[in-house]
């Protein structure tokens, strides 16, 4: 147990992972369980290797990037905090960069580990702030090259339009990445990838794939529904009225989004 970087803190010069484990680390007060990047001349290049089981009771469980975090491979899983970047935390005017086989998944905030056993809190994996203090530009998930692993993202609440990658483009997917928060999805806005609330507003749909439109009539907790259509692919800003082939929205009839098992108004916009 440390006050800040339980297992490893870099203040200035390189720490380089190439195998191993970093667990059962605690940071009791100023984050980066696993590991902690101090400040702008500390850099943590991962290649390989596990750090899980790690805690900090702010931010960072696994890892707090006050640096430069260049993460080629390996695996950061099974870390808490209690605040935000249960695995990865990016503190303002960061950016992660990410490659090859990175996996950045199954960490939360608020849980807690016995015995090395991580169990409840919330999904938490890369948190990213609002962005660079000088400029408001978002921080960035940079894709250095090839990604074929993958990382779960939260963004913080006023960190902007959505787009969390820089150089995506040809280099990965929105496949490679996974909201933690399940009301949003993660999918291409222009060559980036971008995290997406699942919505129907103004006539337009932001849904997942397997998402399903229902345009229904609802009374006394029964539903009926008068067209469905369930999405094959991720759509943003496809027109409603296009995918169900309506004209206007039959009298009495709102718009539904049936994700896992739930119905769902979409926009009080809609109703009739």
């Amino acid at each position: 147990t440390a006050d800040d970087g339980g297992g490893v803190v870099v203040y200035g010069g390189t720490f380089p992972m190439t195998g191993g484990t970093i667990t059962g680390n605690t940071a009791s007060d100023y984050g980066g369980g696993g590991v902690r990047l101090e400040n702008s001349d500390s850099k943590f290049t991962m290649s390989g290797g596990t750090i899980s089981g790690n805690t900090a009771s702010d931010y960072g469980g696994g890892v707090y990037v006050g640096g430069m975090f260049t993460m080629s491979g390996g695996t950061i899983t099974g870390n808490t905090a209690a605040c935000n970047g249960g695995g990865v935390y990016a503190s303002l005017g960061v950016s992660v960069r990410a490659s090859g086989g990175a996996i950045v998944t199954g960490n939360v905030k608020g849980g807690t580990i016995t015995n090395g056993e991580l169990s409840g809190g919330t999904a938490n994996n890369v948190y990213l702030t609002r962005g660079d203090e000088h400029t408001g530009g978002p921080v960035a998930i940079r894709i250095a090259d090839k990604l074929t692993g993958k990382l779960g993202v939260t963004l913080a609440d006023n960190y902007g339009d959505g787009a969390f990658t820089s150089r995506l483009d040809g280099n990965g997917t929105a496949a490679n990445f996974t909201s933690d928060d399940s009301s949003c999805f993660v999918a291409l806005s222009g060559n980036e990838a971008a995290l997406l609330a699942s919505s129907v507003a103004g006539g337009t749909v932001t849904a997942p794939a397997g998402a399903t439109l229902v345009c229904a009539e609802y009374k006394n907790g029964q539903m009926t529904g008068a067209q469905t259509v369930t999405l094959a692919a991720d759509y943003i800003g496809a027109s409603a009225a296009t995918l169900l082939e309506l004209q206007t929205l039959p009298a009495g009839c709102k718009l539904f989004l049936l994700a896992k098992g739930t119905y769902a108004p979409l926009c009080e916009a809609w109703s009739n």
